[in-house]
């Protein structure tokens, strides 16, 4: 007889808890500058009896860029024979790029046989009677799937011949490409600097806490016949937190770019004496940043009321007659700083707090900034009975950057994030890891 045995359960799986392995990947894609660039079809001048002929259907894939969407690369300019070179007009002031970059695309013609020697010329002048020339060799292996070459010429490099003076960066340049085979020349690029290709960055959240929200879907109203879901959801907001981060995950912030300055300053403070200098008291500082107007302050050592312990700063660029509690900042033209005090302050101890000049790379946060920086993103998953899985978003917005430091043992990293629907309309893909 059957016994009415109900305890049987199907067989389930739980998500593993986040274990101290598991890390959020970013991907931060800027695009390259686009305003210097140059089509082939627009040359200024050809080689005598050179021939040559510009398919505009004919266009490399964007080597240069990770996921770039949009049209970035025009046609090919095609040299009639071997050794025919072209010469192209750059109308940008020259002395901006000067250690900066050229990159373009060689397309080898039908059955040319390897190695191509490039030849690169730079010059002021169309006729190229000084220019810079960088040779290049081109093999069978650096043919992308294609049929082109990414070509990058550093200008900051020595190059491998001068014509003349050689070239003398000015409001106008020219560029003359040839081959000693039958090549063509597609999409010139000119860059400031080797560094503007810095355009790809990882930035890993670790030692996890949390990581996702829900994707919700409202119901339409129903009506007597129907009902459904509504399918105009645009996007879902998810919120990642952990306590540790690559370094570089300042880049996570939508407003961050980077700055110019090459020089700055970090305050340090220093114990100094005052020195006799011939009617006044004064300390010399070797390597105060003199940019910098503001962050200098002095403070007596033997003073017992703090309070009472500060020089206070006249900011008068000449010397005057000063009182016992006050100081003045000379700036001297040898790159050094004076500070002034009063004669009675002659031998006393003080601390010195100012702006020390150091090098630095600057980054600066700007509203300008927003929207040149694409961000996807991806994390593992596994399940309690082993299996493994990788969620993959390819249109992610960074829309709360953290910038808190707290006093406890470590410093907690929130990321609100916003997931959109990438270019087939998909929000999140996830692939379970098979092998």
């Amino acid at each position: 007889m059957a016994r009415c045995n109900m305890e049987e359960l199907i067989k389930k799986v739980g998500i593993d808890k986040l274990s101290k392995n598991v890390e959020v990947s970013f991907a931060l894609h800027r695009n390259l500058q686009d305003c210097r660039k140059i089509n082939t079809r627009y040359y200024a001048e050809l080689s005598e009896g050179a021939t040559v002929t510009y398919n505009g259907l004919r266009k490399p894939q964007n080597r240069f860029e990770c996921n770039r969407k949009g049209c970035v690369n025009t046609g090919t300019l095609m040299m009639g024979a071997a050794n025919d070179a072209v010469i192209f007009k750059a109308q940008y002031d020259a002395t901006d790029y000067a250690a900066g970059a050229v990159a373009f695309y060689v397309y080898p013609g039908t059955g040319v046989t390897f190695p191509i020697t490039l030849t690169f010329k730079i010059s002021d002048v169309k006729a190229m009677t000084n220019a810079d020339t960088y040779t290049r060799t081109i093999t069978a292996a650096e043919v992308t799937d294609d049929g082109y070459v990414p070509i990058v010429i550093d200008l900051a490099k020595t190059p491998t011949a001068e014509v003349g003076n050689g070239w003398t960066p000015g409001p106008v340049s020219y560029i003359e490409l040839s081959a000693d085979k039958v090549v063509g020349y597609s999409s010139i690029a000119i860059y400031d600097t080797i560094e503007d290709f810095e355009t790809n960055d990882v930035v890993k959240v670790g030692c996890l806490t949390s990581v996702g929200g829900s994707f919700d879907v409202a119901a339409v109203a129903t009506t007597c016949l129907n009902a459904g879901y509504d399918d105009s959801v645009d996007s879902f907001s998810f919120t990642i937190d952990g306590t540790s981060v690559t370094p570089n995950y300042w880049k996570l912030n939508p407003m961050i770019g980077k700055g110019t300055e090459s020089e700055g300053f970090e305050i340090i403070t220093v114990k100094k004496e005052i020195a006799d200098a011939t009617g006044y008291g004064k300390v010399t500082l070797s390597d105060l940043f003199q940019d910098e107007c503001g962050y200098t302050t002095v403070q007596k050592t033997e003073e017992c009321n703090t309070t009472d312990s500060f020089f206070k700063q006249l900011s008068v660029p000449t010397l005057v007659d000063l009182k016992e509690d006050q100081f003045q900042v000379i700036k001297n033209a040898d790159g050094t700083t004076d500070l002034f005090f009063n004669s009675v302050a002659i031998g006393a101890e003080v601390l010195v707090s100012y702006p020390r000049t150091v090098e630095i790379e600057e980054e600066v946060m700007t509203a300008e900034n927003i929207g040149d920086v694409r961000a996807r993103m991806s994390y593992p998953v596994e399940t309690s009975d082993g299996v493994r899985y990788v969620y993959i978003f390819d249109n992610v917005l960074i829309t709360s950057f953290p910038f808190t430091i707290n006093n406890n043992n470590e410093t907690a990293f929130s990321f609100s994030i916003t997931i959109q629907r990438d270019d087939d309309n998909v929000f999140v893909r996830r692939r379970r890891i098979l092998g």
